[in-house]
């Protein structure tokens, strides 16, 4: 089987925090499998989806299978392929800290707010689904955050966890008014996502990797050996599952 993966740092064999990380990452331990990864540290889920397409238009039937292992919410592609993202301790540019308080706050506010976000890559996850299966492509969707799915399960926002009306609604800066046509906007894509790409999601309604993580790689940020395992578990009985 010929699989396509990409995906940010957990998918990515130099920068997944695992020494010696060949054989080890989840999609190595796929038997009988040629796996082309274009996987690296860091990327947004724009970048993740503009490199899925642009690898099938190139290569349209080279692929038996794509694994788009989505990532973090908070993450702007930047020229020459960095990415710019906030883990809400420090402010990064590619891997170096840069001390940018001030453009952290206006970025967050004006440019790249999870709310905005999370309805950009709801449209993503809409528009692959749509030109993959125009191509007759299979593919799996990963979750490696949590990114909010399991609130817009709720047609009203007030049934959301703290967190979810605290970031992403951001409720002392809106008012009633502002969050319910907004988050009926939200919920509405969601409900559309769901019904075209359910059956493609490894782990729509089960933690995301990160969460379900059962060790940690040497840089303690990372899942282990021992989480690829598993991953490499559920995805080979995914596959058994569209195959």
């Amino acid at each position: 089987m010929n699989l396509l993966v990409v995906g940010s740092s957990i998918s990515a064999i130099d920068c997944c925090g695992i020494k010696d990380a060949e054989g080890k990452v989840w999609h190595s331990l796929i038997p009988n499998t040629n796996v082309t990864n274009l996987s690296s540290g860091g990327q947004s889920n724009t970048k993740i989806f503009n490199k899925t397409t642009i690898e099938v238009i190139k290569n349209p039937k080279k692929y038996d299978l794509i694994a788009v292992q989505w990532t973090s919410l908070i993450r702007l592609s930047m020229n020459r392929g960095q990415t710019i993202y906030d883990n809400q301790v420090d402010f990064t540019l590619g891997s170096r800290n840069k001390d940018f308080k001030r453009f952290q706050k206006i970025w967050e506010n004006n440019f790249c707010h999870p709310r905005i976000e999370l309805l950009e890559w709801l449209a993503q996850i809409t528009a692959l689904t749509a030109f993959l299966s125009a191509q007759g492509q299979k593919f799996i969707f990963i979750t490696t955050y949590d990114n909010f799915l399991p609130n817009l399960i709720h047609s009203d926002w007030h049934d959301c966890d703290k967190e979810f009306l605290d970031i992403v609604l951001n409720l002392p800066a809106m008012i009633d008014e502002e969050i319910t046509p907004y988050y009926r906007e939200l919920y509405t894509c969601y409900q559309s996502m769901v019904r075209i790409s359910e059956s493609n999601w490894l782990n729509l309604y089960t933690p995301p990797w990160l969460e379900s993580a059962v060790d940690r790689a040497e840089d303690n940020e990372h899942p282990g050996v021992d989480s690829h395992k598993l991953y490499a578990e559920d995805f080979i009985k995914k596959i058994e599952l569209i195959f």
